[in-house]
């Protein structure tokens, strides 16, 4: 999936201050006029999970500073469907951990309050990219 479609789906605001040094964050709006949303269920939209991976990767690579791929993932838990018409926003924060090798771990959340004002997790993922 290319920027340019994960930047179709989402609107992505400036990148917040982190809480450390490798520790970045930002503000995302899900475009809910975008065909993917309605592609799983016809009435319900939702965000395919697979785009919010593809979203945190696009992240990752900002943050970075340069292409980075899925190599591995250790986990991903979908806690919560992004319904892109209740959904106003949702955060994105990640801790990246650059190895020896070359390669980066990634701790990454996304979260929202947009639901009922209370804090719900929409994803959570680990995994490992590489250039």
């Amino acid at each position: 999936m290319s920027q340019a479609l994960v930047r179709s789906m989402f609107r992505i605001g400036e990148p917040l201050t982190g809480d450390a040094p490798e520790t970045h964050a930002w503000r995302v709006e899900p475009i809910a006029e975008h065909v993917i949303h309605g592609g799983h269920f016809p009435g319900r939209p939702i965000t395919p999970g697979a785009a919010m991976v593809q979203l945190i990767q696009h992240l990752a690579s900002q943050a970075h500073g340069t292409n980075l791929r899925l190599k591995s993932a250790r986990n991903i838990k979908f806690l919560t469907p992004v319904d892109p018409v209740k959904c106003a926003y949702f955060n994105v924060r990640m801790s990246l951990i650059r190895a020896a090798d070359g390669t980066v771990g990634i701790d990454a959340e996304a979260n929202t309050d947009a639901y009922d004002g209370n804090q719900v997790v929409l994803l959570k993922l680990k995994a490992v990219l590489a250039q």
